[in-house]
């Protein structure tokens, strides 16, 4: 998390907020095995995962659907 700080006249901090994030949301399909570390690429600090959802059949391979927050 960043902050930015307020400094009063002497140098002593007098108020740290925190700085908002940006965010994105994103929607990760897949066709197969799902291995999330191989999705996972770019420059940012978290990923939050709000929902994911698995299956399978024995007619098709395995699909998966994960959603999430990027934090950058």
């Amino acid at each position: 998390m960043e902050v930015a700080t307020i400094k009063n006249a002497t140098g002593q901090v007098a108020e740290a907020i925190a700085k908002p994030r940006s965010t994105t949301t994103v929607n990760i399909k897949t066709k197969g095995e799902a291995l999330l570390s191989t999705v996972v690429t770019g420059n940012f600090s978290a990923l939050s995962i709000t929902s994911s959802k698995f299956s399978q059949s024995n007619d098709d391979f395995s699909t998966s659907e994960i959603t999430g927050t990027l934090y950058e």
